[in-house]
């Protein structure tokens, strides 16, 4: 049996991490363009369904990882990122094979017939 999302502790997540940003729900909500009233009642465990593109745009807005929300992780912040990789140094020209450089010969015509 799978595990199901625990709404409850969604809730007091975005509510802590919320408050760490200083947002009001008015202001999360107008970010977000939904309803004030949604946020409290998700904040409030009083929701029985969110999409994961919702916490997902949550997560956007606050600055945190889906994993944090969901109750995956202790840390709010995704993890650093490498140092991206160097570009490649560009294309050297393609040189022509021992074949390819030989002195062409003449095409090959059809024997007559006859």
């Amino acid at each position: 049996m799978m595990d199901r999302l625990d709404l409850k502790a969604l809730g007091k997540r975005l509510r802590q991490r919320r408050k760490d940003q200083q947002m009001s729900q008015q202001g999360l909500a107008a970010l977000m363009q939904i309803p004030q009233s949604w946020i409290s009642e998700l904040e409030n465990g009083k929701r029985r369904h969110v999409e994961a593109d919702t916490i997902y745009r949550f997560c956007r807005a606050l600055g945190c990882t889906t994993d944090y929300l969901v109750g995956l992780t202790e840390d709010p912040m995704p993890p650093k990122r490498l140092t991206p990789r160097p570009p490649l140094p560009p294309r050297q020209p393609r040189t022509r094979t021992r074949r390819q450089s030989a002195v062409p010969t003449q095409p090959c015509r059809p024997a007559p017939v006859g």
